[in-house]
């Protein structure tokens, strides 16, 4: 991939976790003590619970935007988390941040479901009359690109299979005296 193809797909990535992860955390923080009251839980639980996937999802594009090995590393991992949709009778899962386009297959047959916006969605005896699998796909293409858009020269441009001559790999007397210049 060419390196100025590589930095536009990761800034992409990186503004779309960040918008995405912002609207999730103004999402809950409006929404949080309606829910709390509706499923009779904490509200502050409730409110760290479901910001903690927000946030992460935040502070991987802030980082994935500066271009750190961190960024590349917790974006995919958020990326990764948006991928799985599951429901059954007794486990709900998905998360989306940002843009979703689920493909499922549940009793019903295939489904498709595009959202614009951020969603998280865990449930313990969920209820459902059946299972329901499926991926979303935005989640999926998104880790592929940014997998792909990752430098692998993590080098700074040495050749990792150049030997070193002896000379080399000692270091200046001067640095390693604490500046006495001995």
């Amino acid at each position: 991939m060419q390196p100025a193809l590589a930095v536009r797909i990761r800034k992409a990535i990186a503004a779309v976790e960040v918008l995405g992860g912002a609207v999730g955390v103004t999402m809950v923080l409006f929404l949080a003590p309606e829910l709390a009251q509706a499923v009779n839980a904490s509200v502050w639980l409730l409110i760290l619970s479901l910001i903690s996937a927000f946030g992460l999802s935040v502070i991987a594009g802030i980082l994935l935007w500066r271009d750190g090995s961190a960024g590349h590393l917790l974006a995919l991992l958020v990326l990764a988390m948006q991928v799985p949709v599951i429901s059954n009778p007794s486990f709900g899962y998905y998360f989306n941040n940002g843009l979703a386009l689920r493909i499922m297959l549940g009793p019903q047959g295939w489904s498709l479901y595009a959202f614009l916006g951020s969603q998280i969605h865990v449930s313990w005896a969920e209820g459902a009359a059946g299972t329901t699998v499926g991926v979303n796909v935005v989640g999926l293409v998104l880790g592929a690109l940014l997998f792909a858009a990752i430098p692998t020269d993590v080098t700074g441009g040495a050749d990792p299979n150049r030997s070193v001559s002896p000379e080399e790999s000692i270091a200046r007397p001067s640095a390693t005296r604490l500046g006495t210049g001995e």
